[in-house]
C-alpha cells in the first residue's frame, strides 16, 4: 500500500508518496500554490508517474492544514478529495508547521519551536510546537503575532521563500532558521486530525472570518 502527503498552505508546496513504513518513494518540492496553483494536478500526477504507478494506488492521504494559504489550503484540499473520491482512499488533515519544523532536522535537545508563516500586515502565523517521539506536534493552537513582536530567545523555523523571512531575520537575528522545503512525510509521523464519522479536513483558522453585508444596488430610473 502506498501513502501520500501533500502541503499547498505556504508559499511553496510539497508533495510525496510513501511506503508503509512511512520511507519516502517520490516527492516534489516545488509546487506552485494559492492563486498560483493551476498547475498543481500535473504536477502531482507527473510525481506519479515518474514512481511507475497512478494516484489511485495511493490509499491514504494526509494534507496540510495550515495556518497559511487559505486558497492553498483549499486548492490542495480539493485535489486530494477529488482523487480519494475516485479511488476510495482514506484523507486526513495534519498541521502544516509540523512538516516545517521536520524539515530543519533541530538539535535533539530542542525539545520546543516555533514554525511560523506569512499573516500579512507585518504579522507571522505562529504555530507552537513540541517535539514527540513520532515528530513534531502543534503544542497549542496556532495566533498571530506581529513580527517585531517575536521572542529573540526562543526558536523558529520560516520556508525560505516566504515573504515574511527578511522580516523575521531582522527581528530575531540567528534564533530563526531558514528550510527550503516543507517535508511531507512528517505528517505520518504526527497525529492526525481525529475526526468522527465521513472523512473531513478541518482548515487551522488563525483569524475569525469577517462577514461584509453585500451592498444592494442601486438601480437608477431611465430618463424619459
Amino acid at each position: 500500500m502506498y501513502l501520500a502527503a501533500l502541503d499547498t498552505s505556504a508559499a511553496r508546496g510539497s508533495f510525496a508518496i510513501l511506503r508503509e513504513d512511512a520511507s519516502v518513494v517520490a516527492a516534489v518540492n516545488e509546487l506552485e500554490t494559492g492563486r498560483r496553483s493551476a498547475g498543481l494536478f500535473s504536477a502531482v500526477m507527473s510525481c506519479c508517474e515518474q514512481a511507475g504507478f497512478h494516484p489511485n494506488d495511493i490509499r491514504a492521504w494526509r494534507v496540510g492544514m495550515g495556518p497559511g494559504s487559505f486558497t492553498g489550503i483549499r486548492a490542495g484540499a480539493a485535489l486530494v478529495l477529488g482523487i480519494a473520491y475516485g479511488s476510495g482512499a482514506t484523507v486526513r488533515g495534519a498541521p502544516s508547521a509540523s512538516a516545517l519544523l521536520q524539515a530543519a532536522a533541530l538539535p535533539a535537545q530542542t525539545d520546543r519551536a516555533f514554525g511560523l508563516f506569512d499573516g500579512r500586515r507585518g504579522e507571522t502565523l505562529v504555530s507552537p510546537c513540541v517535539r514527540q517521539d513520532t515528530g513534531w506536534a502543534l503544542a497549542e493552537p496556532p495566533y498571530a503575532k506581529k513580527i517585531s513582536e517575536l521572542d529573540p530567545t526562543a526558536t523558529y523555523v520560516v520556508l525560505e521563500q516566504d515573504p515574511i523571512v527578511a522580516d523575521v531575520q531582522a527581528s530575531v537575528g540567528d534564533s530563526a532558521i531558514i528550510v527550503d522545503h516543507l517535508a511531507v512525510q512528517a505528517f505520518w509521523g504526527t497525529d492526525a486530525q481525529r475526526l468522527d464519522g465521513e472523512d473531513e479536513l478541518v482548515p487551522l483558522y488563525v483569524r475569525p472570518s469577517v462577514f461584509v453585508r453585500p451592498k444592494t444596488p442601486r438601480f437608477q430610473r431611465a430618463s424619459a
